[in-house]
């Protein structure tokens, strides 16, 4: 399985990479399963007074809601990514936001600064908005993701996380 990892804050153009190259490799028939690591204190998976929602007031570790379009897995603990990626079995993941992962990542930034806490020695390409500005920092290419994308596929398949 290859592991795509994506980082930036927010706003810097991650889902919009992420969602386009999620269906790149869907219309070339690849199964893909996509992780968020979401930042955001006051997410909730469930609205509050739903059944789910009050399944995960009693403790229960897991939870699973089957709707008609949809089924949700809600574990009623953070998990690392290693134990996530144990239970799913994907041609691509695609993995976003988790900045604290020593792996192989694509880094969205809206602006140099961003850049400048986020690019490290795992960084092989960048996208997001800046890429109107810059062709390339610090050795590493500079992608926009509307003009570019198959570039940034080929870098992805190339120095990504292989997983089995």
């Amino acid at each position: 399985m290859l592991l795509i990892n994506a980082i930036g804050f927010s706003n810097s153009g991650k889902t919009t990479l992420l969602e386009a190259m999620v269906k790149h490799f869907v219309t070339q028939g690849k199964n893909v399963v996509v992780i968020k690591d979401i930042h955001n204190e006051n997410y909730q998976p469930d609205m509050e007074g739903s059944d789910t929602w009050r399944y995960s007031q009693t403790g229960a570790r897991l939870i699973v809601g089957r709707g008609l379009k949809d089924t949700v897995y809600h574990w009623h603990q953070s998990q690392k990514l290693l134990e996530i990626l144990g239970r799913i079995t994907s041609d691509i993941l695609i993995v976003e936001g988790f900045k604290d992962e020593r792996m192989p990542r694509i880094v969205c930034a809206a602006e140099t600064a961003q850049l400048a806490k986020l690019v490290d020695t795992n960084t092989y390409c960048i996208s997001g908005a800046i890429s109107e500005e810059l062709h390339e920092f610090r050795g590493i290419p500079v992608y926009n993701v509307h003009r570019d994308l198959p570039k940034i596929i080929a870098l992805a398949e190339q120095k990504s996380t292989r997983v089995e």
